[in-house]
């Protein structure tokens, strides 16, 4: 099964599932890393399923009554049995991990090295510019 998108541009995790360096599980994984930036706690609780809208819309009012000003949306979404503790660590891992390229996230992870992707940088650029 091919990940390459025939009407789109080439991007650089495509290119390097088909250079082989990278298979598409791999690709898939450092995206869901990266999928995160810049988002809230709660629209990342909502996109990971731990929320749904209402439960944080609901968690926002509570926040911004009188009652809990001083809590943050998790421990809100916690208090009223939405979220688990666990539930919490993983929402705050995925905002934490916001703001990285895929290619620290590919290191990192110990896919490629800082090497092998300098030079799959390298040769993607200039497939691009030719």
């Amino acid at each position: 099964m091919s990940t390459v998108r025939k009407d789109a541009p080439l991007v650089f995790g495509e290119y390097l599932v088909q250079k082989g360096a990278i298979t598409v599980e791999q690709l898939q994984g450092a995206l869901y890393v990266q999928i995160c930036r810049g988002l809230l706690f709660g629209e990342i609780a909502v996109e990971r399923g731990k929320l749904n809208h209402d439960q944080l819309d609901k968690a926002r009012k509570i926040q911004k009554g009188n009652e809990h000003p001083d809590k943050k949306i998790g421990q809100i979404a916690e208090m009223l049995g939405y979220l688990t503790n666990d539930d919490i660590d993983e929402v705050l891992v995925c905002q934490n991990n916001s703001q990285r390229k895929l290619g620290d996230i590919l290191i990192e992870q110990e896919v490629v090295s800082s090497d092998e992707l300098n030079g799959y940088l390298s040769d993607f650029h200039a497939l691009k510019e030719g």
